[in-house]
C-alpha cells in the first residue's frame, strides 16, 4: 500500500514523543552538538538576516559583560595633562552599537533570557529610546553622560544577571531547547526508521515583500501558514507524497515574519527536488498569500553545491545509512530550536514558533526494496566527536 499523504496528521505540534528506540546513552553526544553549535552560532553570529545578526550581537555583548567585572568608560589623564576616555574592551566593540540594538526594541514581545536582561536593563536605567552620541572629550557635558549611561548598563547587567532567578531561567531555558531538539531528532529518525528508509528533503523560506509585510495585520503570516498546511489534501500533485514536515517562524527586518519549511517526500514520484521545490514556492506565493508571499528554494543546483562543496549538504536526496547528511541535518535541526529570534504575533509566551507533523506511528508502512545496508540506530552520531 502507498503511504498516502491523507495518512499524515497535519497537526503542527510541539511535543517531542518519545522513540522506542531512543536511550539517554546518545543524549550526551546530542547534548555535545548542540552546546557547540549554540556556541559557534554566537561566536560567528551565524545568521539569516540584518536582525538575528543584530540579536546575536545583543547575545554577545550581554554575554562579554557577564564575564568581566571592568568598567566600560573611565576618564583618565592623558598626554600634556588632559583628561581622555579610556574604553574597555567591551566599550570599545559595542557602544557605538548601542544605538542600533536600542533601535530593535518593541514592546510586548518575548525574547530570549540574555535579551530579555539587555532591554530590562536598558528599561529600568531609563535608556530605551535614548541615543548615543559618539565620545568627544571629557570635557563635553553630554559625552560624560553617555559614558556614564553605558557604565549603567554594563552595573545593572551584572547585577540582574548574577542572582540565582537570572541563572535559573537561563539553564531552564536551555533544557527546554535541547529537549525540543532531542524530539526533532527523533522525529526525524522515525521517518527513516518507520515510513521509508529514503527520503527527498526539500527546504523552502516562505517569506513576503517588505512592502506588503508592512501592511499585514497581526496574526496574519500564521492564517497563511496553517492556510499552507491544511490545503496540502487539495494539491495532491504536491504533496501527496509527502512523509512529513517542520517549520520555524521567525520576524525579519521591519516585523516582516517569515518560515523556514523542511518537508519529507517519500520518493514516490519526485523527479527533480529543485523543480518540486520550485512549484511548491509558487503555491506560497500566488495561491496562498495571493502575491504577498515569496520564497526561496534551498533545493537549487547552485545552493546544493555551495553546500555539498563544505561537506554540509543536508538537503536532496538523504538515505538511511547515508550518515554524513544525516548528521548534517542536525544543524539546520538546531536551528530551528534557538532562541535569539521573537515571537511577536501573540505576544504571550505559549506561542509557537516552530512545529511539525505528527510522530509516525509503528503502523506506518515503510515503502521502498528491503533495506541492504545494516546501521546502527542513530550510528550517524559517531560523526559527532570527529566534528569537536
Amino acid at each position: 500500500m502507498t503511504h498516502s499523504r491523507h495518512d499524515i496528521p497535519l497537526i503542527a505540534s510541539d511535543g517531542a514523543a518519545k522513540s522506542p528506540h531512543h536511550s539517554s546513552a546518545v543524549d550526551p553526544l546530542l547534548r555535545y552538538f548542540f552546546e557547540k553549535y549554540e556556541q559557534t552560532r554566537k561566536k560567528y553570529g551565524i545568521a539569516e538576516n540584518d536582525q538575528e545578526t543584530t540579536f546575536l550581537a545583543i547575545e554577545r555583548f550581554v554575554a562579554e559583560v557577564l564575564a568581566d567585572h571592568e568598567p566600560g568608560i573611565q576618564i583618565r589623564e592623558g598626554r600634556y595633562g588632559k583628561l581622555e576616555f579610556r574604553q574597555s574592551l567591551i566599550a570599545k566593540r559595542y557602544y557605538r552599537s548601542m544605538n542600533e540594538y536600542l533601535s530593535r526594541y518593541q514592546p510586548g514581545v518575548f525574547y530570549s533570557p540574555l535579551l530579555d536582561l539587555f532591554y530590562e536593563s536598558c528599561r529600568e536605567i531609563g535608556i530605551l529610546g535614548y541615543r548615543f552620541d559618539p565620545l568627544m572629550m571629557p570635557s563635553d557635558s553630554l559625552a560624560l553622560v553617555y559614558a556614564d549611561k553605558f557604565n549603567q548598563l554594563l552595573e545593572r547587567i551584572r547585577e540582574k544577571g548574577s542572582t540565582r532567578q537570572f541563572k535559573k531561567k537561563l539553564s531552564n531555558n536551555f533544557g527546554k531547547r535541547f529537549g525540543k531538539f532531542v524530539g526533532l531528532v527523533e522525529y526525524v529518525d522515525a521517518l527513516f526508521d518507520r515510513v521509508r528508509s529514503r527520503l527527498i528533503v526539500i527546504r523552502l523560506d516562505l517569506k513576503y515583500h517588505p512592502e506588503k509585510a508592512k501592511e499585514m495585520v497581526p496574526g496574519q503570516a500564521r492564517t497563511d501558514l496553517k492556510h499552507f498546511f491544511d490545503n496540502m489534501r487539495s494539491k495532491p500533485s504536491l504533496f501527496d507524497d509527502l512523509a512529513g514536515y517542520v517549520w520555524k517562524m521567525e520576524c525579519g527586518d521591519y516585523g516582516g515574519e517569515h518560515f523556514h519549511v523542511f518537508l519529507f517526500f517519500t520518493n514516490d514520484r519526485m523527479q527533480n527536488d529543485c523543480h518540486r521545490g520550485m512549484e511548491i514556492g509558487e503555491y506560497w506565493e500566488n495561491v496562498v498569500t495571493k502575491g504577498r508571499g515569496t520564497y526561496f528554494n534551498c533545493n537549487s543546483p547552485e545552493n546544493k553545491n555551495k553546500f555539498d562543496r563544505y561537506g554540509l549538504l543536508a538537503i536532496g536526496r538523504v538515505e538511511y545509512y547515508d550518515d554524513r547528511k544525516r548528521y548534517n541535518l542536525l544543524t539546520p535541526l538546531a536551528y530551528i530550536c534557538k532562541d535569539e529570534q521573537v515571537v511577536r504575533v501573540k505576544t504571550k509566551k505559549a506561542s509557537r514558533s516552530y512545529g511539525r507533523s505528527e510522530m509516525p506511528g509503528e503502523r506506518a508502512g515503510r515503502r521502498g526494496k528491503p533495506r541492504s545496508v545494516d546501521v546502527p540506530y542513530q550510528g550517524y552520531l559517531n560523526l559527532v566527536s570527529l566534528r569537536a
